[in-house]
């Protein structure tokens, strides 16, 4: 009895589509690293910028002009409270000014700014909020031509932090992605860093 082919007796086998999508995931998670995030390029490496001076990114034009500490948020007048242990907190606020400079609308703005702070605030720590200074609204997108206020508030223990301690700001940039194996041309790298302040914290105004 002759054997059969190997053909015969043999699924030929496919790779699943579920697998090429991990795969092309991976790819894209791997970009991402290269092209930066929140670590990838060390503080002292970066251009020192002053307070109120503007810097151009890829889609904003940042200027921040202060910060300081706060009770409660301005504008909203929402208190900070206190943490889960019943400790008092207040706010960080870093105030800004931030212009989309495409011709598109933007939701670049909660990343575009960070802070470092001792051992109270990391530069991977998000803000608790970022509010549109006039009306004191969360702020979501930005129009193209139109430079707003807004400030960026971090939670803070009143215990830890007071005026007059050095901060380090950084201001943030993403990158498109060309030709990306998932979401084509909208992708995004990962917010990086492209400039620094070296300041302390001011006075409220």
């Amino acid at each position: 009895m002759t054997a059969a082919a190997p053909s015969e007796t043999r699924r030929r086998f496919r790779f699943p589509w579920w697998a090429w999508t991990l795969t092309a995931i991976a790819v894209v998670a791997g970009i991402v690293a290269l092209l930066g995030g929140f670590n990838a390029v060390p503080i002292e490496k970066l251009p020192k910028i002053e307070l109120g001076e503007a810097i151009n990114g890829t889609e904003l034009r940042t200027t921040i002009d202060g910060v300081y500490l706060a009770d409660t948020a301005p504008g909203s007048g929402t208190e900070a409270g206190q943490d889960d242990n019943g400790n008092d907190l207040q706010y960080l606020v870093v105030d800004a000014t931030l212009e989309n400079v495409t011709h598109a609308t933007t939701s670049f703005s909660y990343d575009a700014v960070r802070v470092l702070l001792g051992d109270t605030i990391a530069v991977t720590d998000d803000p608790d909020n970022l509010l549109e200074a006039r009306s004191g609204d969360s702020l979501s997108s930005l129009q193209p031509g139109m430079p707003t206020s807004v400030e960026f508030l971090w939670k803070v223990p009143k215990a830890d932090v007071s005026t007059g301690e050095d901060v380090i700001l950084g201001v943030f940039v993403r990158n498109a992605l060309k030709g990306d194996p998932v979401f084509g041309d909208e992708a995004f790298s990962s917010p990086t860093p492209i400039a620094r302040i070296v300041t302390t914290i001011g006075s409220a105004p």
